[in-house]
């Protein structure tokens, strides 16, 4: 919880419990689907496929979302 106060503190959000725990520490599902994005943010695609997979994502899928979501 430390590390959720600096990264959180100094502002009084008003976020869930999910939300906080996704931006502190990458953790629950939200924390996962940040974490998948900022792989494929950094191109990072030896490293998205396992985490795809965990979740049941396949990397055509999650491309087709991205490319429909550009567009």
């Amino acid at each position: 919880m430390e590390e959720e106060k600096y990264l959180l503190g100094r502002q009084n959000l008003n976020l869930s419990e999910d939300v906080r725990e996704a931006l502190a520490s990458r953790e629950g599902e939200l924390g996962k689907l940040l974490h998948v994005a900022e792989l494929l943010e950094q191109l990072e695609f030896h490293h998205l496929g396992s985490h795809l997979d965990e979740m049941g994502i396949s990397l055509e899928d999650m491309l087709e979302s991205q490319r429909t979501a550009f567009t």
